[in-house]
């Protein structure tokens, strides 16, 4: 029931819009789902008619939070401005997404409004006309339901954020960092920017594309560490550093005022090309068995989708409507969940990884005792066999020793009687020869056979054969001592 003309310049009055209409340039909206016109540069008027046949007063909700500029042209001429950046308090209704107050008309006749659009984003302008009453119903059932979403994600965060503390793993902080930033792009895409962040002072231009680019440069980021990419695979991992750089450049795009449009394109695009990427590693990972990666295959699977139907959504091919709108918010929340369950599962491969090779750090420990213990065994054999062989030693250096001692004896025994007969013939010699008698000649004789028997003595002693032979040789024979 709408109809719209499109406004390349931006210039066009109501009452040139109105001639317009009455020329039947206006063009009925016959696209699925809400209006949606993608990212164009121009102001578009929509033109809609409401029975006035009722005194119950309505609400006109467009709902969706990035439209820079809304005004609404009443049949009476009263016009109301509103826009993405316009505080809460300062708004027709005090809501999140610019509503207008419709009040009952005078006549039974239709009335026509007109609604300008314009905005730097996506032109995606989600009409819904509500009784007061169902509106406020609905306004609490949906606050419930996103302060269930903020509530999971602040509580993963916080979980997550104690865990990096407790375990100092970085993956933890990353992952902190992913939920961090999506969190506050969905707060803006929620509409909840005009609440939180105007008051402080926050930049126009500082929006979802920011916070989304920033969550993504953190996912990414958190892959390449949870799955190894670095080593695995290099070249992927080049290709993420990349992904990341422009990222990157995208969350710095307001210090350099590009259009927005084309902002909201990169990032849709470079959205959709990086996703599929991050799927395939993932699903190469969990091919090859690597803990935790089958919950990220069905994270990053659930965000492809989401992510797609998103830049499909923005550029006006896929209709917007409850499901393709919120399909980004609910696959985020799912997102953070299975990350969450697949950080778990990785801990738990680790916790078991690390029991199993405690187990084995003790059956190691155990076969080294062992292998302690039969050293020890064989060395105390061997230092036995070694002192008994040393025992053995000892004693044959001691029976040698005994031998020697006792062949030294009898060697002295034998060196001092042929020395006695040489210095007893050599005495009476000199005797004889002081008494002037003539040295007689067997004299001599002994002192020969005495020399010779010390030189067959000497001879006998220097040979080590005796000295080795454990008992000495002897040629026993009678002799008569008589005779002797």
């Amino acid at each position: 029931f709408v109809a719209y003309l499109e406004d390349p310049t931006g210039q066009l009055s109501i009452d040139a819009a109105r001639a317009a209409d009455a020329a039947g340039a206006f063009q009925p909206f016959n696209g699925r789902g809400a209006v949606n016109f993608g990212l164009s540069s121009s102001a578009y008027w929509l033109r809609f008619n409401l029975p006035s046949s009722t005194t119950e007063r309505y609400l006109l909700e467009v709902a969706f939070y990035a439209l820079t500029d809304v005004r609404l042209y009443y049949p009476d001429g009263t016009m109301v401005v509103t826009g993405q950046h316009q505080s809460a308090s300062q708004r027709p209704w005090p809501h999140r997404h610019p509503v207008f107050p419709i009040a009952a008309g005078s006549d039974e006749s239709a009335q026509t409004y007109f609604l300008r659009v314009a905005s730097v984003g996506s032109l995606t302008v989600p009409l819904r006309l509500w009784r007061e009453s169902a509106f406020l119903e609905h306004v609490q059932v949906s606050y419930f339901v996103l302060a269930a979403y903020y509530g999971a994600a602040l509580a993963l965060l916080f979980y997550n954020l104690f865990l990096f503390v407790s375990l100092r793993e970085r993956k933890y902080l990353l992952y902190c960092g992913f939920l961090l930033f999506l969190t506050a792009a969905m707060s803006i895409l929620n509409g909840f920017g005009a609440y939180f962040f105007e008051p402080l002072g926050w930049p126009a231009r500082l929006g979802t594309n920011t916070f989304f680019a920033l969550s993504a440069v953190f996912a990414i980021w958190f892959v390449r560490d949870f799955l190894e990419i670095r080593t695995r695979l290099p070249r992927v991992d080049r290709l993420l550093l990349g992904s990341m750089a422009v990222f990157l450049v995208i969350a710095a795009a307001p210090v350099f005022d590009p259009p927005i449009r084309v902002v909201v394109a990169t990032i849709s695009v470079l959205g959709a090309i990086t996703a599929p990427v991050l799927l395939a590693v993932t699903a190469w990972c969990w091919r090859a068995g690597y803990g935790g990666a089958r919950y990220l295959l069905l994270a990053w699977a659930v965000m492809l989708i989401a992510i797609m139907i998103q830049a499909l959504r923005n550029f006006g091919i896929v209709p917007t409507n409850d499901l393709t709108y919120y399909l980004l918010q609910f696959g985020s929340l799912l997102d953070m969940l299975l990350l969450s369950f697949a950080l778990a599962d990785r801990v738990q491969i680790d916790r078991r990884k690390r029991e199993q090779a405690q187990t084995e750090a003790i059956a190691a420990q155990e076969a080294l005792v062992q292998g302690l213990r039969a050293s020890e065994q064989r060395l105390e054999n061997e230092v036995a066999l070694r002192t008994e062989a040393l025992r053995d030693a000892l004693e044959r250096e001691r029976g040698v020793l005994n031998r020697y001692v006792e062949f030294g004896a009898l060697i002295g025994h034998e060196f001092r009687n042929p020395l006695a007969i040489v210095r007893n013939q050599a005495e009476s010699a000199e005797m004889e020869l002081s008494r002037g008698d003539v040295c007689p000649a067997h004299r001599i004789t002994r002192i020969r056979r005495a020399a010779e028997r010390l030189q067959t003595l000497f001879e006998q002693w220097l040979q080590s054969d005796r000295l080795r032979t454990p008992k000495p040789a002897l040629d026993l024979e009678r002799v008569q001592l008589d005779a002797w």
